[in-house]
């Protein structure tokens, strides 16, 4: 249940609000059946848009109340619901796909970490840049 402080994020856009899906706010007010007021701000807190979202356009993602962040697999969760069946598929099956091509390091991809002036950072000896477990481009599973 949505409560007033909580920190929702659009799940739709609202071009003549100047709001994209992704944007985060906070809850302000409570009307009935799950509708809130919600306040965007700007990085230097200037209020934006405040507007009355129902509760298909937003997802909570922080919990005032116990001061917690909504785990990724809730929001997960929480949109697939409201997508069509088809488009559940195909999320699922996508999820299924990161799933089988992310795997340990295995002896060709030896790990070298390299020093830089604010973090270390990592490089693998095969460049892998979506985290595959392969070298070069993800390749997709035949449909």
């Amino acid at each position: 249940m949505t409560e007033i402080l909580d920190v929702v994020e659009l799940t739709v856009n609202r071009p003549r609000e100047g709001l994209l899906a992704g944007m985060q706010g906070t809850v302000v007010e409570l009307y009935l059946e799950g509708v809130c007021e919600v306040e965007f701000v700007n990085e230097q807190g200037e209020t934006l848009q405040t507007l009355a979202l129902p509760p298909d356009q937003y997802m909570v993602v922080w919990r005032s109340k116990d001061r917690t962040w909504v785990p990724i697999a809730e929001r997960v969760a929480t949109l697939a619901g409201r997508m069509p069946e088809m488009v559940g598929r195909e999320l699922l099956d996508f999820a299924r796909f990161l799933s089988a091509y992310r795997q340990p390091a295995r002896d060709e991809h030896q790990t070298s970490y390299a020093a830089s002036s604010n973090a270390t950072v990592v490089r693998e000896a095969n460049a892998d840049p979506y985290g595959l477990g392969g070298s070069g481009s993800p390749t997709l599973p035949d449909a």
